[in-house]
Order: structure tokens, then sequence, then C-alpha cells
């Protein structure tokens, strides 16, 4: 999926969340199974939520992938309910034409921990209906999005609901290396990479790095490397070197 650091949580929603959308319908409707609907996931800024969310719309082929900031969606009071009732709306008419045969519908709602009763009561018992409905449908899944799962209303974590919630915390030592090789692939294929470059070191020194940080070393390390090539008035062909990260 092109998303370092990240393999175990991948598979922790594969196992729970994706497995039954890769089996044919015919099974699907023969052993009597329901998607899961609804998929939670959280940790902090920069770790790879909103890319995970995403590609998981990509890798399941959805007909539609819809992404709303629950912020903006509150910040107008008077078009909360319209927009609420929006997001499930074509996926609910697409079901009652096609039935079984729908495409998927993917929802992300990005700082979901917005709907709760402290703050938006009325808009989060909209939401509430709106995913019980859901569950007579099977062609959405909703992703929720949140940095602060301690604000997260408890109603919203019920079965049926977002009922299978997975951490998408700091990367490992390892995750931190595969991270790096895929924001370097391009650079690796085209030989723009010195020989002294050792991205197991790079890995052991960025303990506490999110995804976010690692993306932005890269393009500090390719900065650095242009503007020494720039100062030296380099006649050699332009490479980063270990000097340039660190």
């Amino acid at each position: 999926m092109g998303i370092g650091g990240l393999d175990k949580e991948f598979a922790d929603i594969f196992m729970n969340v994706l497995a039954t959308h890769v089996l044919p319908l015919e099974i699907i409707e023969q052993m009597g199974l329901k998607h899961v609907k609804g998929l939670l996931l959280y940790g902090p800024p920069g770790c790879g939520k909103s890319l995970m969310a995403t590609e998981i719309g990509k890798m399941l082929n959805a007909k539609k992938l819809t992404i709303v900031n629950s912020y903006k969606i509150l910040s107008n009071h008077k078009q909360t309910t319209a927009q609420i009732h929006k997001m499930f709306s074509s996926a609910k008419e697409e079901y009652r034409r096609m039935g079984a045969n729908s495409g998927l519908h993917v929802i992300i709602l990005d700082k979901i921990d917005g709907f709760n009763r402290q703050s938006s009561k009325n808009a989060l018992c909209q939401l509430l209906s709106k995913m019980d409905e859901v569950d007579q449908l099977n062609n959405i899944l909703v992703i929720g999005l949140t940095t602060w799962p301690g604000l997260i209303d408890d109603a919203l974590v019920r079965p049926g609901r977002l009922e299978v919630q997975v951490e998408i915390g700091l990367p490992d030592e390892e995750g931190r290396e595969q991270i790096l090789l895929i924001e370097t692939a391009t650079m690796r294929n085209l030989n723009r990479l010195a020989s002294d470059v050792n991205f197991q070191e790079l890995a052991r020194e960025t303990e506490g790095y999110s995804g976010m940080d690692l993306n932005n070393m890269v393009s500090d390390a390719l900065d650095n490397a242009i503007c020494r090539h720039i100062q030296t008035n380099s006649t050699e062909e332009l490479q980063v070197m270990l000097e340039d990260f660190l």
C-alpha cells in the first residue's frame, strides 16, 4: 500500500474489517455474512491515519470515497443535519436500487471527536441514527479518525457503529527504516543518494519521529544537498549525503 511502519496495524484491519470484502458476493450471501460497517483509527498526528483510511478505500475499489472534516460540519449548525444526511444519501439510494450489487461507499470522518454529547448532542444523535441505518445496508464503510480517543463518545464505538478500533501510533525502528526507504525510493532509483547514507543508522537516530516528521526530514535533506551543491559550485552529480540528513 506504500505506507511504511504500519504492517501490524494493517494486518489487524484486514483481519477484522476488510477480509469479507475480498470474498465473492455469492459466498457472502450463502454464509449470511455482513461487512463490518465502522472502523476507528486513533493516534498522534502525522502517523498515517488519513493515508491509511484513503488507501483502504482505494484497495477496496470504493465507488465513492467521501472525506469530511467533522469540525467543519459542526461549525454551521443550520447546515449540520443536511450535511450528515448528504454523506449517507447516495449509498442509501444506490442500495435501494441495486441491493447487494451496489458498489462500496467509504465515508472518512476526520476529527470525529467533534461529535460528542458535551458540544454537539443533537449532531451526535443524528450521526448515530444514520450509522444505525447503515446496519441494514451492506455497501458502506465509515472510518473515523481522531488524535483524541478519550473524547470519543461511548455510543460511537458500540457494535454496529465504529466497532473496530485500531491505534496508529509512532513507528518503531524497523517501521522508521521502512518509511525512509519509501520516501527516498525515487532518489535511490535515480542514483541521487550517496553511498554513505545508512538508513538503519537514521532509523536509530529518529526515535519518536512520526511518519510526517520523517517525510519532512527527507525534504530537508534534499534542500541541504541542493544548497551545498550550489555553494560549492560543484561540477559533480548532485547527490544527497548522510550529512544532509543529520
